[in-house]
């Protein structure tokens, strides 16, 4: 026979249906026949054998039992199941001499829900079950008859089954609440423009269990904050004389061009004139020159978004002042994210290894640099992303640039090791990475149901923002403790600190009284007022013009 066996830890099952089980009666019949019906000579409260107690202990002195076929051989009691979404009933049971095609049933009113039959496994010892009774074994109503039954399945009075230790359980299925059907500002539609709180309020749900929902709400806006600077792309390019050749931009906000070149000259008088990308004359960093005779030029240029094209392949152009003895050695890196002005530089012209100490202003600002060396040779960096090493003409210079993360604003060394060491120079940039506002869902507070929640968004930047949405979803805590659905009806709300200038109050009235004295050629003019704090000027006469103010 296949066993239904129902586990009693009832928590976060299908559907996050939470089940509560609450007991319904625990029979070990110690104290008597406790409420059990018995058929007659057939079945009957036994002390023959016995495992559990009333208090559902091991060990006692009595259980239920029945043999035979005959119409006096079952047990029953009725039971009121109703309110219930199922019923667990554990029970042991000691099966003797039980032969092949015999068996003993348990009924639901008049459904089997649960059969022993010789060869389910072995006989002659104690076992333990769990059957769960489900609505569609039986009506779970205010009477509902269990009964073992050993008619017909059993043939004489030497087949025995011996039941102890019922345990009934009733089971109430949790359910989350409804999903959420309206959210309210300050009362009333939430597609409007607000000033530093605005009152939310979010309803509608219901809980069929009757358990107290809590609102969770959630803001859709944008939140200020320091980005991340990435690479984008390296491109290298050397040979005699100017250079002409083509790099690739890559999309994305606040990019950076570099373009790093170096070469060796036997006098030093050779300089770079200019480089442009896509026509455009990029900014020179800085430069430095290594040694007197034979020389090692190096110098850095950038470009930032405002001159930078579309994302796409554009033309490096390098103008030299004259063809230098040695190879022009170029390398151009692009970036994005990033602050879209120059930190700081620095430079330097002599060491093993090579460095300058440069300063930087945001934590995880990035340091691109540019080095060149007068011999041949391999560069080292000393931390880092390498991203490039040419070598010059016949070996006999060499050039390499790279860029570095400083995870703590404030001095960085940018450092470079030659394994031949000839003349060197070094140019470094730094560079921070750009604010960026970045768009999500936002947990903003909750409120139980009947009462709100006052949302101070006065920490949002940037402060005007536009599109900002609201949702909604229902959890009840003290039930199956798990979401409903969002309700979201795509809110439109305008968030913002600069409320609008409030009006003066209406000025109260004020009474004219013109008097005339006898002799006198002017006319008076009496003003009345109930607060004579707020008239500046009380008293005029109507032959002269004057200016009555009120504060």
């Amino acid at each position: 026979m296949k066993r239904l066996v129902v586990t009693m830890v009832f928590v976060a099952m299908l559907f996050s249906v939470v089940c509560i089980a609450t007991p319904i009666g625990y029979y070990g019949f110690e104290s008597g026949s406790q409420g059990w019906s018995f058929g007659g000579s057939d079945a009957n409260r036994d002390s023959t054998r016995s495992n559990k107690q009333d208090s559902g202990a091991a060990g006692g002195s009595w259980s239920a039992h029945v043999q035979d076929d005959s119409s006096t051989s079952h047990f029953e009691q009725s039971f009121d199941f109703s309110g219930y979404d199922s019923v667990n009933i554990t029970f042991d049971y000691y099966p003797e001499s039980i032969d092949s095609g015999e068996y003993v049933q348990l009924f639901c009113d008049s459904t089997e829900i649960w059969r022993f039959t010789n060869g389910d496994h072995g006989q002659s010892s104690w076992y333990t079950t769990t059957v769960e009774i489900t609505p569609s074994d039986c009506t779970l109503d205010s009477s509902v008859q269990i009964q073992w039954e050993g008619d017909p399945g059993l043939s004489g009075n030497i087949d025995d089954m011996w039941v102890d230790g019922i345990d009934l359980e009733g089971i109430i299925a949790q359910q989350p609440p409804t999903t959420p059907t309206s959210i309210t500002c300050d009362g009333g539609n939430c597609n409007n423009t607000f000033y530093s709180d605005v009152e939310l309020i979010c309803s509608g749900s219901t809980d069929p269990d009757g358990d107290t929902i809590t609102y969770s709400i959630e803001a859709y806006h944008g939140q200020q904050g320091v980005g991340s600077i990435a690479h984008d792309a390296t491109t290298t390019n050397q040979g005699s004389g100017d250079r002409s050749f083509s790099h690739t931009i890559g999309g994305g906000n606040n990019r950076l061009l570099v373009v790093g070149v170096t070469f060796e000259d036997s006098l030093a008088d050779k300089v770079v004139n200019s480089v442009t990308y896509n026509g455009v004359t990029m900014t020179q960093v800085d430069w430095a020159r290594a040694g007197t005779g034979y020389s090692q030029y190096t110098a850095f240029y950038y470009l930032l978004e405002s001159d930078l094209p579309s994302s796409g392949s554009y033309t490096v152009n390098v103008d030299v002042s004259a063809t230098p003895t040695r190879n022009v050695m170029v390398g151009v890196s692009s970036y994005e994210n990033v602050n879209q002005a120059l930190d700081d530089s620095c430079t330097s012209n002599t060491g093993q290894p090579i460095s300058c100490s440069i300063t930087t202003i945001e934590d995880n600002s990035w340091v691109m640099s540019v080095v060149g060396n007068g011999g041949g040779g391999d560069y080292t960096y000393s931390a880092g992303n390498e991203r490039y090493e040419l070598d010059g003409s016949a070996s006999s210079s060499t050039g390499a640039g790279g860029d570095d993360i400083d995870t703590s604003a404030g001095s960085f060394s940018v450092s470079w090791s030659h394994s031949g060491n000839v003349r060197q120079a070094l140019v470094a940039a730094a560079f921070s990475p750009a604010n960026t506002t970045v768009y999500a869902w936002n947990y903003i507070g909750n409120h139980t149901n009947g009462s709100s929640f006052v949302w101070n968004f006065t920490g949002i930047n940037p402060l005007p923002q536009t599109d900002v949405d609201l949702r909604c979803r229902a959890k009840d805590i003290s039930g199956t403790d798990t979401y409903s659905s969002y309700y979201d009806p795509a809110i439109n709300m305008t968030l913002s600190l600069d409320a609008p200038p409030s009006l003066p109050d209406k000025p109260a009235i004020i009474s004219w009284v013109m008097t005339k004295k006898k002799g006198d050629k002017k006319n008076q003019v009496e003003i009345v007022e109930e607060d004579p704090a707020k008239i500046t000027f009380v008293e005029s006469t109507m032959d002269s013009t004057q200016t009555i103010s009120f504060g």
